[in-house]
């Protein structure tokens, strides 16, 4: 398969962040393996993941707590469509069943389609489409705090496509793209119809190499979102400057700073603007162990208080490689979240334990223990959850 280089990474990333996004309760398989096909290759996998919630709905009093068997199976084929093309096709579904609350079962399912055409060995055109059918949990999004209040999940789904034009090698790279997004929810309507948006985004990257294993770099993003219904239309600018950098084996990150302003349409809502960041990095002070630590903040839109979501983010992590099959890492994070033209303030915390024995190289065992919690100047959406399980991946 000719996915190399920059581009095969490009598409690479584009695939984890589904995965990471969409499968939080299984884990995937071990090595990965393949079936070999005429001028492709076929990527299957399965996650299996059986859970304790003890508190599924996110509430502070009368918590019901459930069982959950999710299964995550997943398909993807990338194939040579010529001597500088290359083409992908994946498909992932996750499908929970919920022991003792069978309104909340679901059945989420992302396809994605994408391709990439080097000319040249700078030039790379790249271009996505994807479909998302997806659900809000009771107890998140609109019905959080009031999860009741409904007798089923919030599900929606999502067209979504993007254009990127990348010019460079390595560090050294100008980069432009697009991205559409619909999204629609598709029951539950006395509330979700004030969801449904679309957003058409531009960007522009810049990467200079200043030194061997050092890049500066400037991203400019331009957004525009309009709702069907809902008087929320604004449009956001975004500017970051940043570095990024590899100074040993041991330690490599990327730093980000800068300003963001959302502007909203309509002129009896209060405009927002202020810092915005972006940090992330990884330091491995020992080839089997290492600490990840992030933070952000960022303005996100609204899930039915207020007009826009002012969110902070910083989390920190350890993996560690006990022996060559046994792995352990450790997870905090904690988030605070403010609610434009609303009194509502957040702050969200968690704690995770997870560990992994990889039986054969085809073959991962897995058990996690997890913990959260809510705490809201917002009466009755203060809540506490703790979730215990165990997990297999399988890469057939």
């Amino acid at each position: 398969m000719a996915l190399q280089g920059k581009n095969r990474d490009w598409m690479a990333a584009v695939v984890l962040s589904s995965l990471v996004a969409g499968q939080a309760h299984a884990i995937k398989g071990g090595e990965p393996s393949s079936v070999i096909l005429d001028g492709g290759v076929f990527y299957p996998s399965i996650g299996i993941a059986l859970t304790h919630d003890d508190n599924i709905f996110r509430t502070a009093t009368n918590k019901k707590s459930s069982t959950l068997l999710v299964l995550t199976p997943t398909a993807r084929l990338e194939y040579d469509a010529g001597e500088a093309t290359q083409v992908a096709f994946e498909v992932d579904m996750e499908r929970g069943v919920y022991f003792s609350s069978s309104d909340d079962n679901y059945l989420d399912v992302d396809l994605v389609g994408e391709a990439a055409y080097l000319p040249t060995e700078r030039l790379t055109l790249y271009g996505r489409l994807g479909y998302k059918r997806g659900h809000e949990a009771r107890g998140t999004g609109t019905s959080a705090g009031n999860p009741l209040t409904i007798t089923e999940p919030d599900r929606f789904h999502l067209w979504s496509g993007e254009a990127r034009v990348s010019y460079g090698i390595g560090e050294q790279k100008l980069e432009f793209g697009y991205v559409h997004e619909n999204r629609k929810y598709d029951n539950n309507r006395a509330n979700t119809v004030f969801q449904d948006r679309k957003s058409d985004a531009v960007s522009a990257g810049l990467s200079m190499k200043v030194a061997p294993n050092t890049a500066m770099t400037l991203d400019l993003d331009l957004q525009k979102i309009n709702y069907d219904v809902a008087a929320l239309d604004s449009t956001e600018l975004r500017g970051l400057v940043g570095v990024r950098w590899e100074a040993t084996y041991q330690t490599a990150g990327f730093a980000k700073v800068g300003w963001q302003k959302k502007n909203m349409s309509s002129a009896a809502l209060n405009d927002a603007s202020g810092a915005s960041w972006e940090l992330g990095v990884d330091w491995k002070p020992l080839s089997y162990s290492s600490f990840q630590l992030s933070t952000s903040r960022d303005f996100g839109e609204s899930d039915g208080v207020g007009s826009y979501q002012d969110t902070r983010n910083l989390g920190l992590a350890w993996s560690h490689d006990w022996t060559d099959v046994l792995g352990t890492r450790l997870s905090l994070d904690t988030s605070s979240i403010k609610y434009g033209g609303n009194t509502r303030k957040d702050k969200n915390r968690s704690w995770g334990v997870n560990v992994e024995y990889r039986a054969r190289p085809w073959l991962l065992l897995g058990a996690s223990l997890s913990h959260s919690r809510r705490d809201s100047n917002t009466a009755g959406l203060d809540y506490k959850d703790n979730q215990i399980g165990v997990q297999i991946g399988i890469n057939m």
